[in-house]
């Protein structure tokens, strides 16, 4: 209750009466209950990082391991992101020190603020070195159905490679939207990037042609099946068989089986699993 009260202080920026409750309750209290402990000082940091008192956040993240109290994933990212703004390298690389000692060095919140936290303090050599990391990130954005962040993430990358580019049309392509966890994806929009990756001259691969023609396959449009076919054959994949199995679901799912039936007859060897 009284960590509910002060993160409602803190909202209508009632932010001294927010530390006053704390002083009270958590800051000189006997509180045996160390998680009750912690959720305390996790309100007080969060607090004071998002509405605009950095380095007080900053001091309280201090404080909290001087006492005894461990940093925890809930804490930490709202400490990095203070560090960010106010660009304290050193307290951030302190930090990090900490997330590696506690064992959270893969949660995908306290990555994404490390990440930016290096951006922001102009140490761009460190995220542009950690490619594989954001990456992990806006998978784990994208599986978690988090589309807004992983395309935030995905936009903000200080450079991205082919598999970036394959992690976020995927990710667009299996997007779920609904509560029951039914539905379709966002293939308009993975195929719109799929567009930018062909404007940015990338070089494509299968895992590529194969996440975007999954996407055809969703809008049932017989003007795009025949498009990516055609991509497929300008960009070398004609003879890939894992595509050209895609390409006969991607026609049968959109009732084409003529054209699904042709080009299974002209594959060179037929495997298995292509038997119409």
């Amino acid at each position: 209750m009284i960590a509910k009260l002060i993160d409602c202080l803190f909202t209508t920026k009632k932010t001294e009466l927010a530390s006053s409750v704390f002083t009270w309750r958590g800051y000189y209290s006997n509180i045996s209950n160390q998680s009750s402990v912690n959720v305390l000082w996790t309100t007080m940091i969060k607090g004071y990082s998002c509405y605009g008192s950095f380095k007080e956040s900053l001091v309280f993240y201090v404080e909290i391991k001087r006492r005894g109290v461990f940093p925890n994933i809930f804490n930490i990212p709202f400490a990095v992101k203070s560090c960010a703004v106010v660009k304290a390298l050193s307290e951030s690389q302190q930090i990090h020190s900490d997330i590696v000692k506690l064992g959270f060095v893969s949660n995908v919140f306290v990555q994404t603020a490390l990440l930016d936290m290096y951006v922001k303090c102009g140490r761009m050599e460190i995220a542009e070195k950690n490619v594989v990391s954001w990456s992990v990130i806006v998978d784990g954005y994208c599986r978690h159905g988090m589309l807004d962040l992983a395309q935030k993430m995905f936009h903000e990358m200080p450079n991205r490679n082919v598999v970036t580019w394959n992690v976020m049309v995927d990710g667009l392509t299996r997007y779920r939207v609904d509560t029951q966890g039914q539905g379709s994806g966002k293939p308009e929009e993975a195929i719109k990037l799929f567009h930018e990756m062909l404007e940015a001259n990338l070089k494509l691969d299968a895992v590529t042609m194969l996440t975007v023609i999954s996407a055809v396959s969703q809008l049932e449009s017989l003007h795009l099946c025949a498009w990516i076919e055609n991509c497929v054959t300008e960009r070398g994949f004609r003879f890939d068989l894992r595509i050209l199995n895609a390409i006969i679901i991607m026609y049968v799912q959109c009732e084409s089986i003529e054209k699904a039936f042709e080009i299974f007859e002209k594959m060179p060897n037929k495997p298995f699993p292509c038997f119409l």
